[in-house]
């Protein structure tokens, strides 16, 4: 099975054809597609782009979390993204944000191949100095590591499509979905990462609860997996002091569960005997 990878890099005209590379794109054929994008490049970045400019390539950098079907921050999602079509995008998008043409490697897609590669091509923890944005944590990693204890309860990296589900407007991609009495949905949300990223991921996922309810004619219920941000990322502290505060927790619909307590969310898919949401 090959494996390839592509540098998502922007190019500064003021600097002639010198280029900043900003993410990583890395695809299995039938397999896992991995993406991520630098905070620490994009912070620099910002301050070398006008105010319009930045934010006409943060738009750009959107679309690309839309194409692999992932809300940046190397989530993975089971997208099949074929080595032609990395190349066609390599073509054409030329403007702001480009792409490399596919590179094959022999060698599977796995967490470490990926982070080996980001840290050659784009950005090694150690590089720059520290400028208040929260190194990558080990979340997706815990994900990894939960998904064969649940697999058969649930669909995981699951989209859903707006043209197979009409009660949703948007396509969506969950980490984890079952359903026993009522849906069940399990997302997990680095509070670490950008405040940015984490309003983006919180607020879809709980778009969700009204949707469902319509079309079950119940409540579900939601599971968030996330750590408490350090003090120091106030942004994100009050996001999270926010999130805490809101209806949905107090009632219950919506309940975070740290990382280390996984545990709880196993026992709630065995004793309500939650089953995949839809059968493959």
């Amino acid at each position: 099975m090959k494996t390839y990878y592509s540098i998502i890099y922007t190019s500064l005209s003021a600097l002639g054809n010198e280029r900043i590379n900003l993410g990583l794109l890395l695809s299995q054929e039938d397999g896992i597609s991995m993406m991520k994008f630098s905070e620490e490049k994009l912070y620099l970045l910002k301050k070398l782009l006008s105010t319009e400019s930045f934010k006409l390539l943060k738009i750009q950098l959107s679309s690309f979390e839309n194409i692999s079907n992932t809300d940046n921050n190397l989530q993975v999602a089971y997208s099949n993204l074929r080595a032609d079509y990395i190349q066609y995008l390599s073509n054409y998008t030329n403007n702001l944000i480009s792409l490399t043409p596919p590179k094959v490697i022999d060698i599977d897609a796995n967490q470490a191949v990926f982070d080996k590669l980001f840290e050659q091509y784009v950005y090694k923890i150690s590089s720059l100095p520290n400028l208040g944005v929260k190194a990558q944590s080990n979340l997706m990693d815990i994900k990894h590591n939960f998904i064969p204890k649940v697999k058969d309860r649930v669909n995981v990296n699951f989209t859903l499509r707006a043209s197979s589900f009409d009660f949703v407007v948007f396509d969506f991609n969950v980490d984890m979905i079952g359903k026993n009495e009522v849906p069940v949905l399990t997302q997990f949300i680095d509070f670490q990462t950008s405040a940015e990223t984490i309003k983006h991921r919180v607020n879809n996922y709980v778009s969700l609860i009204k949707p469902f309810e319509i079309k079950e004619n119940k409540i579900g219920k939601f599971f968030i997996v996330g750590q408490k941000p350090e003090s120091n990322l106030s942004k994100q502290h009050q996001i999270w002091e926010n999130l805490l505060k809101s209806p949905l927790i107090e009632e219950k619909i919506v309940e975070i569960v740290p990382p280390d307590e996984l545990g709880s969310i196993q026992e709630y898919f065995e004793k309500h005997d939650v089953r995949p949401f839809e059968v493959e």
